[in-house]
């Protein structure tokens, strides 16, 4: 998925990591951030949804560094994330979603 955050808008993410599988965990999706904004407008693709429990394995090309991922989530404003669906082992096939367009906290990416 690739949102671009609003001015001084939050991602909305609690998230948590483990050095042994080197993704983002995620762990909770608070209201007001660019996340909870992508989901209103998902609401009728659940499988666009993102959900308590999915792992995020890169941000804008960072991968198996979770603290560089999350240095990239704080300070970047387009973030492209690849979100692997929870209960699904990480050597499967990450899901890559589209951005929508529409929320003024989440807008979708120049081509």
């Amino acid at each position: 998925m690739t949102l671009r955050k609003a001015d001084g808008a939050d991602l909305g993410l609690n998230l948590s990591n483990s050095e042994t599988d080197r993704v983002l965990r995620i762990e909770g999706i608070r209201k007001g951030g660019a996340v909870e904004a992508w989901n209103r407008l998902a609401a009728d693709k659940p499988d666009k949804v993102v959900n308590i429990g999915d792992k995020i394995v890169s941000v804008n090309g960072i991968a198996d560094d979770p603290d560089k991922m999350l240095e990239e989530c704080k300070v970047k404003q387009l973030l492209k994330l690849t979100i692997a669906r929870a209960g699904h082992p990480l050597s499967a096939v990450p899901v890559t979603l589209p951005a929508k367009a529409g929320s003024p906290a989440v807008k979708a990416a120049p081509p």
